[in-house]
């Protein structure tokens, strides 16, 4: 029997029962809801956001020029623009029943609804690495997930299970831990609550992969090139998709909210927290959101775009002190009393007088549970747009207000000049921990050249042989290094395996 232990936050009945979002219908319904649960067309392409802001539920389908053919600003300033109102379209309020699908009748401002990219398919769903007899030929973008361990007592509440990238649980033996750390990577908030995270995925990038039969026949292989059933596999851009809005991941990182923070300032929802192997397995808790990654492959991003918001109380800058805020993943005190020689501690700290150097992961087999200090080594670029959008936000009176884009990682020459259909594969300045052999032509650009969410990617930082900590890998080099057509969802299936019931 599963055990359920419930904390605060527990709404009553009433509320409970008015919040209810049914994923799909039954079987008999099936086929009608996948004919009229459509989202709404993709916005024609984007340019600078330079004229009036609106928030919109609809996505831009890719950015409206040539990144290769204007100034690197402007090329960076329409990505930045296109991953803002992709944003704002992710974090609509759903339609009842109907996944993916934005409820045209209400606004930004609701606060009960499951948002957009809530109801987007978890890799589970498509993926059973350990059922020799799966086979998701015949699954229906909108039907419901199939039920996994805390369902029973879910009912309208997600279950949230990653404590890391790539797995959930105490047992974090996993692809990349919390991102982009050895064996301990998890992360702990200032009120030493676990971090969580979830991943998922669009309905293009769902109809390729079904349709592909990698799904049931592909190999997960680990340690070397990831490809489905030992070939190559390519996901559809916004021309070639099942939609025309192009395969789309995100990932989201989420802390608990506790009686000391201030969760009006939180997009939140009550969850389930899966806790395998542990008691209790199934605990009720209200979560806020941290952070959300965006990956977008359009025609003019061939190699993805890598979007990446985080709420503005997460960390203050590098060299910063705090300025009186009470941030999720900073201690004003480790700060002002920092140890000697961080530059010189070697990841993972086992020492407890190092415990404030930031960035930089614990081993939690020799230190009791402890917070992570994390600060901010990747300035935040757009600067003045996301003055801009959280006016508007805050206008609109959408908690969405207290969210930042940090930047959008993009490719110049992603396609070959005299083939357009030619999508390039070599770096021309790789960097990270993965490093790709950089190419002497027929290569594609990274820009910028570092990108880092501080609630997801926390030890994707270096000294290097300086004093200085910097990033120590980008987006696009990771998911290129690791995944099949820079997609991790293969690889996540084999290592944060989720069997149904």
């Amino acid at each position: 029997m599963t055990r359920i232990h419930t904390t605060l936050w527990t709404p009553h009945l009433a509320a409970v029962l008015s919040i209810i979002f049914v994923y799909g219908c039954s079987d008999a319904n099936n086929g009608n809801l996948e004919q009229s649960c459509n989202a709404p067309p993709p916005e024609p392409p984007t340019g600078i956001c330079s004229d009036t802001l609106s928030l919109k539920p609809a996505f831009p389908g890719d950015i409206s020029t040539d990144p290769n053919t204007v100034p690197l600003d402007d090329a960076q300033a329409m990505f930045n623009c296109m991953s803002w109102k992709t944003f704002i379209a992710l974090n609509w309020p759903a339609q009842q029943g109907c996944r993916g699908t934005p409820n045209m009748k209400l606004d930004i401002s609701e606060k009960r609804a499951l948002r957009v990219w809530e109801t987007w398919k978890e890799v589970f769903e498509v993926f059973q690495d350990d059922d020799g007899d799966w086979n998701p030929a015949d699954m229906t973008w909108n039907e419901p997930a199939p039920n996994v361990a805390c369902s029973d007592i879910a009912k309208d509440r997600k279950i949230v299970r990653m404590t890391s990238k790539g797995v959930y649980g105490p047992d974090v033996t996993s692809e990349d831990e919390q991102a982009f750390s050895t064996s301990f990577g998890i992360l702990r908030d200032q009120s030493n609550n676990l971090v969580r995270y979830e991943i998922r995925f669009n309905r293009d990038e769902f109809e390729a992969v079904r349709n592909s039969g990698f799904a049931a026949t592909g190999t997960y292989d680990y340690g070397g090139p990831i490809l489905p059933a030992g070939d190559s596999f390519v996901l559809p851009d916004n021309r070639s998709g099942a939609t025309g809005h192009g395969s789309m991941e995100i990932k989201a990182s989420w802390k608990v909210l506790t009686d000391t923070d201030d969760a009006s300032r939180y997009y939140s929802k009550e969850v389930i927290l899966h806790n395998q192997g542990a008691d209790p397995e199934c605990e009720v808790q209200r979560m806020g959101l941290l952070g959300l990654h965006i990956m977008h492959k359009t025609y003019h991003a061939p190699q993805w775009s890598y979007a990446t918001f985080e709420h503005i109380d997460n960390t203050p800058p590098a060299g910063s002190t705090g300025d009186g805020r009470s941030y999720t993943l900073f201690n004003e005190e480790c700060a002002l009393n920092p140890p000697d020689a961080c530059w010189a501690v070697q990841p993972p700290i086992s020492d407890a007088s190092q415990v404030c150097c930031p960035n930089l992961e614990f081993n939690t087999g020799l230190l009791p549970p402890t917070p992570t200090q994390a600060t901010r080594i990747v300035p935040v670029g757009p600067t003045d747009l996301n003055a801009r959008y959280q006016r508007l936000l805050a206008e609109a009176g959408s908690v969405f207000q207290n969210y930042h884009l940090i930047n959008t990682q993009f490719t110049l020459g992603g396609r070959d000049p005299d083939n357009p259909q030619l999508v390039r594969q070599l770096f021309c300045n790789p960097n990270g921990a993965w490093t790709i052999p950089p190419a002497s032509s027929n290569c594609f650009t990274q820009v910028p050249f570092n990108l880092r969410n501080t609630s997801s990617e926390t030890y994707m930082a270096s000294y290097g042989t300086g004093t200085s900590e910097m990033p120590a890998d980008s987006c696009l080099n990771c998911h290129a290094a690791g995944g099949i057509d820079k997609s991790y969802i293969w690889l996540d299936a084999k290592l944060s395996p989720v069997s149904v019931q």
